[in-house]
């Protein structure tokens, strides 16, 4: 038997290649004629606007689409440079008819935003047809685009502002590779939104919330028990795989823990497990939104599916979620229910048991080493900590003359009140423009809790206990120096008297300028100044700004 690139054997090979285009005809010819994909019956439309839309309301919308729509809004919003702008571009994979991507390219158009690109991507071709169609008859076909693909082996064609999922990802195999294609393909600035099932595979209920779908089975009338779908009278209630055909789940139970694992969620809102059962497709047409004991039965499992969510003692299987590619800032959600919190185990170890497992676990790991003496910290023979190793910067930042350096830098700025690291007000146009032609960091942190110390670490490559002692910068080699000894001229501009000459900070630079006044127009003279009278050479320019820092002044 022959391998292949992936470790799998011909054979192997081609069995898996058969199983997935079988799904893959499954699931064209479930969908080919599928005018109304997200149709559902009136009992959830009363549960929703009950209970999810209070939910959602704190957060600025009111219902999956219109989370979608607020999201596109903010972006469209951000203050551009003129004469730098370019169209927003948008991305919706797995879009289906597009009906929910026609109305939101409508409501930007209708809201005085014309600059944006809307794709879809999806793999039928009747849909994409419906798609074109809708687009057409609401005047939004300058704004869209409308491609086959299938999103398993999606290759992006630049990069996008936004990145919409909605109820797709369940549909997909290659989680892992579409995820990093994402990421790769998002702007620093980025949103990648989501609306979609977190559950088991195939939308099957774990044990512990099967157990609650079962106790209420127990309850129903034979009339409620009428499975729409799949066209059966379920007397017990069965725990369908929807994935045995198609591709229905067939990995839900992986998307949280994988957009975890790759991404920052800057909103979380999850919700929904047991309450599923009675208000979707199968038997949610069992109920009358218009009877009051059918709703009180809906609020009685709702408020018992909440409680079981909330008590950790089963995990939500719905979310919607507006991620970005590095952190942005503290995750705004409804609750303690965190990213983290939601993902199930296959093992069905979670929870407080687990997190309590852990600690234990550490704590002892702790205590080996520290009977086991590690790092001499039990001998009153050990040598005192080493003196500073030789800075090695220079073989980090092989210098060439020829090539002018900049550095500037913010005192107390925060990453996530800036628009490039996904702030939604526009506090920072001019960086964020800056940025959308740059290479952004997105894991960069200070080594010290101080001015000094930060410095300190940044302008020598140590951490700051090497390098400043005292309050002062150690005579150690850096970065200046290093500019220095490649023949630049240096220079430093601030107004942060805790950088002062007193502590050392000027090593290394020809001119060093210290206000003594919180003024950031002052350092922008004096450099201009500066500038114009520095020597023929290239030059490291660095200028540091106090104004983000406290005592915060309104203007």
């Amino acid at each position: 038997m022959t391998g292949s690139p992936d470790g799998m054997g011909d054979e192997e090979r081609e069995t898996v290649d058969s199983d997935y285009e079988r799904r893959m005809a499954s699931e064209q010819a479930t969908y080919a004629d599928c005018h109304n994909v997200h149709e559902l019956p009136g009992i959830f439309h009363y549960w929703s606007n009950r209970y999810l839309k209070p939910k959602f309301e704190p957060f600025g919308f009111t219902d999956p689409d219109d989370f979608f729509r607020v999201y596109l809004l903010k972006l469209c919003r951000r203050p551009r440079i003129p004469g730098r702008g370019r169209p927003l571009r948008i991305i919706s994979i797995g879009a289906g008819n597009g009906d929910m991507e026609v109305a939101l390219a409508r409501s930007l158009l209708d809201a005085g935003h014309e600059a944006f690109r809307l794709e879809c991507l999806d793999i039928n071709e009747h849909m994409l047809g419906r798609g074109r169609e809708s687009a057409r008859e609401h005047g939004v076909e300058s704004h869209m685009d409308f491609r086959r693909g299938d999103f398993n082996d999606w290759e992006p064609e630049g990069r996008y502002d936004a990145v919409i999922a909605n109820q797709c990802l369940h549909h997909v195999v290659k989680l892992e590779r579409l995820f990093d294609r994402i990421k790769a393909s998002l702007r620093p600035s980025g949103y990648l939104l989501v609306s979609d099932m977190i559950g088991r595979n195939g939308h099957q209920r774990w044990p512990e919330a099967l157990e609650m779908v079962e106790a209420l089975w127990e309850e129903l009338p034979e009339s409620k028990k009428y499975n729409h779908q799949l066209r059966r009278h379920e007397e017990r209630y069965i725990n369908h795989d929807c994935a045995t055909e198609g591709f229905e789940g067939i990995r839900a139970q992986d998307i949280l823990p994988l957009l975890k694992n790759r991404f920052h969620f800057r909103l979380f809102v999850p919700f929904a497990n047991v309450i599923d059962v009675f208000v979707d497709r199968s038997f949610g047409h069992n109920f009358d939104a218009g009877d009051e004991r059918d709703r009180a039965f809906i609020d009685r499992v709702h408020a018992a599916d909440e409680e079981a969510m909330l008590k950790g003692r089963i995990t939500p299987t719905h979310m919607v979620a507006a991620l970005t590619r590095g952190w942005r800032g503290r995750t705004r959600r409804p609750n303690h229910l965190t990213p983290r919190r939601c993902v199930r185990p296959p093992d069905g170890r979670y929870g407080i048991r687990t997190r309590l497992s852990r600690w234990i676990a550490g704590m002892a790991v702790t205590c080996l080493l520290l009977l086991s003496g590690c790092g001499d910290g039990g001998n009153p023979d050990a040598q005192s900590p080493a003196e500073p190793r030789p800075n090695t910067l220079a073989e980090y930042l092989p210098i060439e003359p020829g090539y002018n350096v900049v550095v500037i830098s913010f005192d107390a700025l925060r990453a996530d009140a800036l628009g490039t690291y996904g702030y939604d007000r526009p506090t920072s146009p001019n960086i964020d423009a800056f940025a959308e032609e740059s290479l952004v960091f997105e894991r960069a942190s200070v080594a010290g809790q101080a001015t000094p110390s930060s410095f300190a670490s940044a302008f020598t490559g140590e951490l700051p206990f090497r390098v400043f002692r005292g309050w002062k910068l150690a005579h150690v080699p850096t970065m200046a120096a290093a500019f220095k000894d490649a023949g630049y001229t240096t220079a430093g501009i601030m107004n942060n008297v805790q950088l002062m000459t007193e502590r050392h900070f000027d090593q290394g630079f020809d001119h060093y300028d210290m206000l003594d006044i919180p003024n950031d127009r002052e350092v922008i003279e004096r450099t201009k100044q500066w500038f114009e009278g520095r020597p023929d050479k290239p030059f490291l320019l660095w200028t540091h700004f106090i104004s983000p820092h406290t005592p915060y002044t309104y203007r």
